[in-house]
């Protein structure tokens, strides 16, 4: 079974990468993948798991490849539904002539509801707005390299009827944490302010996730970031 896990129903999709192994002497190719449910038609669970690495793809003898696929909470609950992977590996087939159905994994998530809800200050209209409902991060926009770091704030808010501790965020790197950390525990119906940073010490494009860890809920708070951070234009003065 690939489990998402618990995912709250407001953060979009959560990401998470698949392992593609080939044990074999020659090359696995992958055609084609499907997500149905249990009697192999489409419904709300199968829709709300996706594949989403270009194909075809092919896995040389002794390596592995990563495959992402994204799960969409449809409600409160635990979600079910079966990827079906269509390569030339036959011998991971089964059934017979019509019935014959490829290699299957079976996928499941849980949706839960989530007592903070999060959003953001977009940085051009200045407007606190909702994270992406797609799950595509929230972009820190272009940063110049060797300067003051990028920085963006985000709002976190207690909807529930009594006050939560929160943890300490997790960010991947070379994203950070401002020095404003959010307040704990945040009393009901209140929200605070935290900003997030992502450094120039570095040129390049970058991504990460955010995770923020709720005290009594089982599942923390994802979310996803990016920005790129490039090398100054060249300045030309004639003397």
């Amino acid at each position: 079974t690939f489990d998402f896990g618990g995912h709250t129903l407001d953060a979009g999709p959560a990401l998470k990468m698949m392992t593609i192994s080939n044990p074999g002497t020659g090359d696995l190719r992958i055609t084609s993948a499907t997500i149905v449910n249990a009697a192999g038609g489409v419904d709300d669970d199968s829709r709300a798991f996706t594949f989403h690495t270009p194909l075809p793809l092919t896995v040389p003898p002794g390596e592995t490849r990563q495959a992402q696929l994204r799960f969409t909470p449809p409600a409160l609950g635990l979600t079910q539904a079966w990827l079906r992977v269509y390569s030339n590996d036959y011998d991971a087939y089964s059934g017979e002539g019509e019935d014959r159905v490829p290699a299957q994994v079976q996928l499941e998530g849980t949706g839960v509801a989530s007592r903070i809800v999060m959003a953001h200050v977009d940085s051009s209209s200045g407007a606190t707005v909702p994270l992406p409902s797609d799950g595509s991060p929230v972009d820190f926009g272009l940063a110049t390299y060797d300067r003051p770091a990028a920085e963006h704030t985000f709002v976190a808010s207690n909807v529930s009827a009594a006050s939560v501790t929160l943890g300490s965020l997790s960010i991947t790197s070379p994203f950070a944490a401002g020095a404003d950390g959010l307040a704990s525990p945040l009393a009901s119906n209140t929200s605070d302010t935290f900003t997030l940073l992502l450094p120039t010490t570095a040129v390049g494009s970058f991504s990460g996730q955010v995770t923020l860890p709720i005290d009594g809920q089982e599942y923390p708070y994802i979310f996803y970031v990016s920005g790129e951070v490039l090398y100054p234009a060249p300045y030309w003065a004639l003397h």
